[in-house]
């Protein structure tokens, strides 16, 4: 995923859920759709990590987490667990039967919501 198209020509393109600015907004526009209500949902959110080129270069997760915090706050969506940034890729799981999110980090599980 990346922050933000560099030019309009990927507007409206099935490529908008590369970016942040289109991607994460039609996701909400979908979850809505299928009957959602914002004031219920949990949002949890994991990765952000800058695994290319650490510390320097394009800093494409930071970037992504600093678009996706600034998308949240935008819209009133406050995050009830969050696992971003550094170095590390991550695996996030659903537990479909009790709602916890888990998250895999460098080998080391950790509970980002539990009910």
């Amino acid at each position: 995923m990346l922050d933000q198209p560099r030019n309009q020509e990927h507007k409206g393109e099935k490529s908008d859920a590369m970016f942040a600015t289109t991607g994460i907004p039609e996701l909400f526009r979908q979850a809505y759709a299928k009957g959602a209500k914002k004031e219920r949902l949990i949002v949890c959110a994991a990765g952000g990590a800058d695994l290319l080129n650490p510390g320097g270069g394009m800093q494409i997760g930071r970037r992504n987490l600093l678009m996706m915090q600034r998308l949240f706050w935008k819209n009133g969506v406050p995050l009830a667990g969050e696992s971003t940034g550094g170095g590390v890729a991550r695996t996030m799981k659903l537990d479909l039967a009790t709602g916890q999110v888990s998250l895999n980090a460098a080998g080391k599980e950790e509970i980002l919501w539990k009910r």
